[in-house]
């Protein structure tokens, strides 16, 4: 069934004031509106309304295919809160990639901890699945480089998400927030998925050495680096100290070179707090926010060098025999007589198999979304992919 998106009139920098006072703050938001050029729309997914903000870079064209951050706010804020506090529309305004805010249920991401609003019970990886989907439809989305981004609770959503749709996030970043023990015991994606991981070893709130449920920093770096086939030992470059007044220091630890190309980073912030790098405002209460570096231009710079179609090998050059049409699809499929045929979800749960002839597919009881279809020869396995509408 196609998901119809409901826009939501909301001021996405409304709720900023939570943190800070009005004087304060009122020239970030004016900064912000000179370059903001979000909508906040809505979809029902599993009985609930789900709202989310999209920001697009100026000169937006339906002829270009542009990259797409999702970002993850973190436990008690919202995808408006997070869009102003890491000011990562600055990053895609400049590089020219879709940047997404989706509000959790309640405030939260459901992430495997096992006690609290953190337990919510909201399937958030369907959600963000089905999430990804509309955006494809609705904007020209490079499929081969989305990515998943988050401070603290959505940042343990990014590696919940690398571990559960490996086949549609190209790279995860964190910043604050690691893996919970539930995530890791079950984590185990069938490719090498290039993992950031920013946190500062003074956290108040998420331990950099773990905490109940919840893996430390070290803990996640070694398991990524473990899977990605990684060197044990990282080559490590301090960043400058070109603010001394923010109270610490950063040095990002490379892990390289990973299998298939991967790469894991952990950027660990010396005295740094439960804070995003780079950040609008300071939270003392969160510890310092280190100014040495901008967290989201880190991550942008992390992202960009990797495409998901590196790592699944998906054959995107076209054969002038193989035709499979239309795409987007409705009701029936076409393809080339005497293939083959699996048709499976992005996530690589096998919907439909058979041999192609010259009577069409039918297609229709599949939900709306994007999924792979693969077709066999005696010499050859192509990968397509498709929009079902």
């Amino acid at each position: 069934m196609k998901q119809e998106r409901v826009p939501v009139n909301r001021d996405p920098f409304f709720v900023i004031f939570v943190v800070v006072s009005m004087k304060r703050f009122l020239f970030v938001i004016l900064l912000m509106n000179q370059f903001c050029t979000a909508q906040t729309f809505s979809f029902v997914h599993d009985g609930n309304t789900r709202t989310y903000i999209v920001h697009l870079p100026p000169g937006y064209t339906a002829s270009n295919s542009y990259p797409m951050v999702l970002n993850f706010h973190g436990y008690t804020s919202t995808g408006a809160q997070q869009q102003g506090y890491s000011l990562m529309d600055v990053v895609a305004d400049t590089a020219g990639f879709i940047t997404v805010y989706p509000d959790g249920i309640s405030n939260a991401w459901n992430v495997g901890f096992g006690f609290g609003a953190y337990f919510t019970g909201v399937d958030d990886v369907g959600f963000v699945n089905a999430l990804i989907d509309t955006m494809m439809a609705h904007y020209s989305i490079d499929v081969n480089s989305v990515y998943a981004t988050g401070m603290s609770n959505g940042g343990y959503l990014s590696n919940r998400l690398a571990c559960e749709l490996p086949n549609r996030i190209a790279a995860i970043a964190s910043v604050t927030g690691p893996m919970t023990d539930s995530t890791h015991a079950y984590c185990n994606p069938a490719r090498k998925v290039p993992v950031m991981h920013i946190h500062g070893t003074t956290d108040p709130v998420v331990n950099y050495n773990g905490m109940m449920q919840s893996l430390g920093a070290v803990e996640l770096v070694d398991f990524w680096s473990q899977h990605d086939g990684c060197p044990v030992t990282s080559t490590d470059v301090p960043y400058a100290d070109i603010n001394i007044a923010d109270n610490c220091t950063a040095i990002r630890k490379n892990y390289l070179p990973c299998t298939d190309g991967s790469e894991v980073v952990l950027i660990e912030i010396t005295n740094g707090g439960h804070t995003w790098p780079g950040a609008a405002i300071d939270i003392p209460s969160y510890g310092n926010t280190n100014r040495d570096f901008s967290a989201s231009g880190e991550i942008w710079n992390f992202f960009r060098k990797f495409k998901l179609n590196q790592f699944i090998g998906v054959e995107e050059q076209t054969n002038q025999w193989i035709n499979v049409h239309p795409n987007p699809v409705h009701h029936y499929l076409h393809m080339s007589p005497g293939l083959e045929y699996t048709i499976f979800t992005m996530k690589g749960s096998v919907l439909l198999t058979g041999v192609s002839d010259n009577d069409p597919i039918d297609v229709s009881e599949l939900k709306f979304g994007m999924y792979y279809v693969q077709m066999k020869t005696k010499t050859q396995l192509i990968v397509r992919k498709i929009l079902k509408i």
